[in-house]
């Protein structure tokens, strides 16, 4: 991956989040449509990009550290008795 590419990721975080956070709106609305445009510049194939867009949005948050946290904490407060 080239560092334009990586660079360009980022931008499309960076904008996403922004404007999230602005509009109050969910990342992912503004995140497929710049997936979309990322894996056409990666000469992805053309039948799966909207697929691949959609799934990686789906599939992250269930992998990321803050459900792992969520049920730690309920877990720990089911012991102290709260």
């Amino acid at each position: 991956m080239l560092l334009s590419d990586i660079a360009m990721l980022m931008l499309c975080g960076s904008i996403s989040g922004f404007l999230a956070g602005l509009l109050e709106i969910g990342g992912g609305m503004i995140l497929v449509p710049f997936m979309i445009l990322v894996f056409n510049h990666l000469h992805f194939d053309q039948s799966v990009i909207v697929h691949m867009a959609i799934a990686t949005l789906v599939w992250l948050p269930s992998y990321s550290p803050l459900p792992l946290q969520s049920r730690l904490t309920t877990s720990m407060a089911q012991l102290i008795g709260n």
